[in-house]
Order: C-alpha cells, then sequence, then structure tokens
C-alpha cells in the first residue's frame, strides 16, 4: 500500500521560491547533511541557531538540526536552497518575524504523537514535512503554520515523471502564539511518511534502481515495505537488493516469501534473495 501517493505525485511544484521581501529560514539537518557545520565554518557563516536548543530535547542539539536566517536574495540563502533540493538536507520557511518564527519551530518539535503520548517529529525532513503537511486538515492548519507565512519543501530530482523544485503550503492567516500545549498529528501522517520516505529515499539511490519513473514506484514501494516487514532495513542491503526489488513482486513468489519468513539474519537473506533471482552473492556481507 502507498498511501499519500497519488497526492504527492498531484501536488503542485514550483521551480525557485517565491519572490518575497521576508527573510528567509531554513531549517537544515546535519543528520542529512553531516559535513553542515564544516562547510558553515568554511562559509565563516556563524549566525545561526541550534533548533534543539531550550527543548526538551537539548541534550542533542549539537548534532540536531538548525535555524538559519537569510535575506531571500543572498549567496547563504542560494546555497541553503541548493543543500535542500540537492541533498534533501532541509526546508525552507518564509515569515516576517523571524523570532516568532523560530519559537514556533521549537514549540511543533514535541507532538501529540497519536498514542496517548508526545514525542519528537522531525518534521524539518523533506518526506516528513510533506507527509504533515499533506495530511493536515484545513481547520487545523493555521495552527500548525503559526507565524510562518509560507513552507517549502524541496521535491525529488531524479524521478522520471515528478518535476523538480519546490512543494509549498502557506497559511491562511498568522497565528502568532500557539493555542494548544501541542499539535496533534493527524492519523494518516505517519503512513503517508512510510510511504514519502520511501519516495525521497529512492531518488537519492535512483541510479540503483534503474531510474525509476512514477509507475515503477508503488511495486517498488510494495517491495520496500516487504523487506522492511521482515527485517531487512539498512540502506546497504536493500541496495544489495535493488535490482530484485526493482524487476519482480516479492509478494507473488512463494520462494522469495519462505526466504523473507525465514529465521535467518538480514545478510543472509539478502543472499539467498540475490541467489534465487540469478544473481551473484555480494562479495561482503552486511552485518
Amino acid at each position: 500500500m502507498q498511501e499519500g501517493l497519488i497526492d504527492f505525485i498531484n501536488q503542485p511544484r514550483q521551480n525557485t521560491l517565491a519572490a518575497t521581501s521576508q527573510p528567509l529560514h531554513f531549517i537544515l539537518d546535519q543528520v542529512l547533511y553531516p559535513d553542515l557545520l564544516k562547510e558553515l565554518t568554511a562559509r565563516h557563516v556563524h549566525a545561526f541557531d541550534y533548533l534543539l536548543i531550550g527543548t526538551d530535547f537539548a541534550s542533542q542539539a549539537s548534532a540536531g538540526p538548525i535555524w538559519l536566517s537569510a535575506q531571500s536574495d543572498s549567496a547563504i540563502a542560494q546555497w541553503c536552497e541548493q543543500l535542500c533540493q540537492h541533498h534533501h538536507a532541509g526546508i525552507a520557511i518564509a515569515a516576517t518575524n523571524s523570532e516568532l518564527a523560530l519559537k514556533h519551530a521549537r514549540w511543533l518539535l514535541k507532538v501529540n504523537d497519536g498514542s496517548g503520548g508526545q514525542s519528537l517529529v522531525t518534521y524539518y525532513q523533506p518526506a516528513l514535512c510533506a507527509a504533515l503537511l499533506g495530511t493536515t486538515q484545513p481547520s487545523s492548519m493555521n495552527l500548525l503554520l503559526g507565524p510562518w507565512s509560507t513552507v517549502y519543501v524541496p521535491s525529488t530530482r531524479h524521478i522520471h515523471g515528478l518535476s523538480p523544485g519546490w512543494l509549498s503550503w502557506q497559511a491562511a492567516r498568522s497565528s502568532p502564539a500557539p493555542t494548544s500545549t501541542f499539535f496533534t498529528l493527524s492519523p494518516r501522517t505517519e503512513p503517508v511518511y512510510v510511504t514519502l520516505r520511501w519516495v525521497y529515499w529512492l531518488d537519492q539511490q535512483y541510479a540503483a534502481f534503474n531510474q525509476p519513473d512514477v509507475a515503477k514506484l508503488p511495486p517498488l514501494i510494495d517491495n520496500l515495505n516487504l523487506a522492511l516487514q521482515h527485517q531487512i532495513y539498512e540502506s546497504a542491503h536493500l541496495l544489495q537488493l535493488a535490482e530484485v526489488l526493482a524487476r519482480t513482486d516479492l509478494a507473488t513468489q512463494p520462494a522469495a516469501m519462505a526466504i523473507l519468513r525465514g529465521a535467518d539474519q538480514a545478510f543472509d537473506k539478502v543472499e539467498q534473495l540475490r541467489v534465487l533471482h540469478g544473481l551473484p552473492g555480494s562479495r561482503k556481507k552486511q552485518r
């Protein structure tokens, strides 16, 4: 099942961020782009904030996302845009009041997750941001966006049939202060995120999967979800199975399903699936 895939495919894109006199605010994630701080230092950029400072997640701040504000026509803004588009490193936000915008960004980190409690939501990662914005009801959108005028999420770049550029969501009106303690996720957000996480991952690994187009996404995502259900989830293992996942429907193959349902470790299942489909065993097993 590919929850939310059609909506994502049909979502309008724009080639560039809209011209604005408002400052642009970028949330860039070190997890998605590990060289972020090194490159900021090389560019002599020191005016940024660690997003997790002052939150319940402050202990993770130094290795977490950063908040960086810039004028829309500046060189640093263009560099941040490239990181978002070429590396899926984060998102962009247009907002007039930088202080309120950052405060809201920190407030949104902890949400009601549907379990009866709260958890950290990494909404600054493009796949989750697109899922969150795409599944929030219109009646809750002003609360979600708060003082942000527009949120821009980089689209995929390489999947044929999906236009590159930016997805965007706008607030109907500004809501400077949250009216509830925590934002509540839609029940649809998690299943849509599961789908979009694969879409963005496939975009990054497009060469390994024979440069798929949108028509190939549903069977690929079904195969990836099936592998995940049977404890094959590391990127190295999935890439070793790329040719298998791209050309066959594992769920219809009894021999493949027997391997997946077996008690072997993930790397052994990968080896067996490759051999089953006439491929040589990988040279190095990933443990």
